[in-house]
């Protein structure tokens, strides 16, 4: 049967209607979060079970401003997704375009950063079951982290973004093959064929030696630029200059400021202005220094890149975590955390390490009882101001070296001169010597006048001794906060200085309440002696530390030192006063100096002692854990160190015979972890899972698919045995593992 021509117009109008209509892209809606709005866009218009497709993250950026690739160069931190997928589905690593190099001027403090401006687009693959249903929609979403950062100020963002896909029997065509095309233009392309390697020159530079085949067309080498994946290994201020040497391109630049060490293997993205033409003209390669896993072909850097990244899981690059989640403290994002720093802060005040310097400020605030309403004021001010700013030196040491929370107590040195002045406050509070006229105050009336200086160094102390805890709130948070950009790091030990100075600006605020407290008297003096002994019990501490660290010969020495210093203390106490003569004051500054001298010449030789470090195998700890797994054993680990109070208080709960029962009964392996000491294996191993101190409890299943559940701080039998119990159904109590 024939159509009008006017039915054959409307049959067209309709084919056509139908055929847009199937290939409008598969997104979800754009949201937005300060200078960056974000979106999902599926590949194709339809999945099919078990068919891979490629899911684009659509990044789109404010003038001005800029978030970050891989390697954020001086300071950021790249894009991240937390997905929430349907049951079966999996998602490779997030795909990073080439970066572009730009300066952050901060008021005349220059940062160099690698990132995007204007737009960036990340590939992810998602691989659907092959079980799933067809002719029924599924919904794919996940919560997007970034940093945005202008010349002004950086600002975490994030969102949280979804989209449907229907299901059909094969895979729907493309609906946007522009943008797809475009994106996967942009990322580096694999070189199966180059290689890359890395070798210190001295104390202060690096040589890249880029190996092309013999056969390559190369661009100009005044074209070329190198980024190594890994951050803090090369000075971004400095130009890149490629020299052309027997076929290959060498580029020499100066270590990053931070430089620790090579990391193996070694990865680069490889970028030129003019492109490669054996590439079709792409604008970068990424490079390794082991081809033999890169890719066969250029031309399938879509699915290839990002095994190559899946496959570098070791690298301090694919460790980072960095997301604001949603599963931290009170909600997850940045308020959610500076709320547990803040709580957190309050709690040290209680714990172990700091207990004798609150006592002793307490008594302070006694004495000060009855004083006028602003000389309590300025007491407090001073205490709050030494917390304030001890908190704040202490978040620059952590941003400048790149250590984890208590990473200053893995020094010996460190540990023995808090050791020597703990001996030496004890001494002064069991009245053998006293700083000034009166000490009523840890730290010392360090001025004579108002005892103002002593309430400083009384909150400084507070600090420094309260690094060892971490207690209620930090353990996760101090994780997160760790890993983030220098000021952030900087807000959160603020927000933790604020806590713990909190119940004391509660005092000097309303002098009421020190009206509470017992009146100034006779006991005052023999609290304050008291006092000593829990001091002279931090010092105990320390010394055990110590002995971890350099061993029963050192640990002789230096306590051969702190004779002779108490010595000296004892001489300034009986010689150096004002009512001594001339010859006894002689006699005992001879005394004095003999006997500091003597202190420092044991010290020195204690420091060249050393000790085996507490770790159940000297291998790596990742290697560890994954033989036992491959073995078919579960595994808990104790992420441990002398100098964690929280994680000795802990050690009862877990050796007791109930856990080792269950341990045995149910195939769990119990490794121990020791950080006393530096050990950047066991650093890099806490910062993947987020962490930067310790104690921390992972309990990985034998199966290598699934990761660990984590154990809270504060350990119970109880805790442990609940804990165990859920490896009955490893399935639905542990999450899929990390790449």
């Amino acid at each position: 049967m024939s159509l009008p021509p006017r039915h054959y117009f409307s049959s067209l109008l309709v084919a056509f209607a139908i055929s847009t209509t199937a290939l409008q892209p598969v997104e979800s809606a754009p949201v937005r979060d300060g200078a960056v709005g974000a979106e999902l866009i599926a590949e194709p218009t339809s999945i099919a079970p078990g068919k891979p497709f490629t899911v684009a993250l659509r990044l789109e950026i404010d003038p001005t401003w800029h978030t970050y690739w891989i390697n954020p160069g001086d300071a950021g931190y790249p894009t991240k997704i937390k997905w929430e997928l349907p049951e079966g589905f999996t998602a490779s690593d997030i795909q990073f375009p080439y970066p572009h190099r730009f300066v952050v001027d901060s008021g005349g403090f220059k940062q160099v950063g690698l990132g995007y401006i204007t737009e960036a687009i990340h590939l992810i693959e998602i691989t659907p079951p092959a079980n799933l249903p067809v002719g029924k929609p599924i919904s794919l979403g996940g919560k997007v982290d970034w940093l945005m950062c202008d010349d002004a100020q950086c600002v975490p963002g994030g969102v949280t973004l979804s989209l449907s896909i229907d299901v059909t029997p094969e895979v729907g065509p493309p609906a946007d093959p522009e943008l797809f095309a475009k994106a996967r233009a942009e990322l580096p392309a694999d070189a199966p064929t180059w290689t890359v390697s890395a070798a210190e020159v001295g104390e202060r530079n690096l040589t890249f030696t880029v190996t092309p085949p013999s056969d390559a067309k190369l661009p100009d080498p005044g074209s070329l630029v190198l980024y190594p994946e890994a951050g803090g290994l090369i000075d971004l201020t400095v130009p890149a200059h490629f020299e052309q040497r027997d076929g290959k391109l060498v580029l020499t630049l100066p270590k990053g400021p931070y430089f620790q060490e090579l990391p193996s293997p070694i990865a680069a993205a490889l970028i030129s202005d003019a492109g490669f033409s054996d590439f079709d003209g792409r604008h970068a390669l990424r490079l390794t220094d082991a081809p033999a896993v890169a890719s066969s072909s250029p031309a399938t850097v879509a699915d290839t890149a990002n095994d190559a990244v899946s496959n570098s899981t070791d690298s301090p690059v694919n460790d980072r975590s960095n997301e604001v989640s949603d599963d931290g403290p009170f909600g997850g994002g940045l308020l959610g955390y500076l709320l547990a720093g803040f709580i957190g802060g309050m709690i040290l005040n209680i714990m172990p390490c700091v207990f004798p310097v609150i006592s002793l400020k307490i008594l302070s605030f006694v004495s000060h009882a009855g004083d006028e309403r602003r000389k309590v004021f300025l007491h407090g001010a001073a205490y709050t101001f030494g917390i304030l700013l001890f908190f704040i030196g202490l978040a620059a040491i952590v941003i400048a070296l790149k250590i984890g929370w208590g990473g200053q107590f893995q020094s010996p040195i460190f540990v023995m001169i808090m050791t020597a002045v703990i001996v030496v406050l004890s001494l002064s509070l069991f009245g053998v010597f006293e700083f000034g006229l009166k000490m009523t105050s840890v730290g010392g009336n360090l001025t004579q006048a108002s005892g103002y200086g002593g309430s400083f160094w009384s909150g400084a102390l507070a600090v420094i001794l309260a690094t060892p805890c971490t207690g209620p709130f930090l353990g996760t948070s101090l994780g997160w906060a760790l890993s983030q950009p220098a000021a952030v790091i900087l807000i959160f030990f603020t927000m933790m200085g604020l806590g713990m100075a909190a119940p004391y600006v509660l005092l000097t605020a309303f002098p009421a309440l020190t009206r509470r407290l017992p009146r100034p008297g006779p006991w005052m003096e023999t609290f304050k002696q008291v006092m000593g002994f829990p001091m002279l019990g931090a010092a105990v501490f320390l010394l055990w530390i110590l002995e971890g660290q350099i061993g029963e010969t050192g640990q002789a020495f230096f306590m051969g030192a702190l004779i002779l210093l108490g010595l000296a203390a004892w001489a300034w106490g009986r010689f150096g006063g004002p009512a001594a003569s001339g010859k006894t004051k002689n006699a005992g500054m001879v005394t004095i100096v003999a006997a500091l001298i003597g202190a420092m010449i044991l010290s020195a030789f204690a420091t060249k002692q050393t000790s085996a470090v507490e770790t159940s195998d000297s291998r790596p700890i990742a290697e560890i854990i994954e033989g036992h797994r491959k073995a078919g054993k579960h595994v808990f680990v104790d992420f441990t160190a002398r100098w964690c109070a929280i994680c000795q208080t802990n050690k009862p709960a877990m050796h007791s015979d109930e856990t080792a029962a269950a341990f045995a009964a149910n195939g769990v392996e119990f490794v121990i972890a020791d950080w006393t000491n530096k050990n950047d294996d066991i650093y890099q191993f806490l910062k993947k899972y987020g962490r930067r101190s310790v104690p921390y409890y992972p309990l990985f299943p034998a199966d290598l698919s699934k990761g660990p559940i984590e154990l809270p701080q504060n350990l119970t039998n109880g805790i442990i045995l609940d804990h165990v119990e859920k490896l009955a159904d490893i399935e639905a109590n542990f999450p899929p593992a990390k790449n």
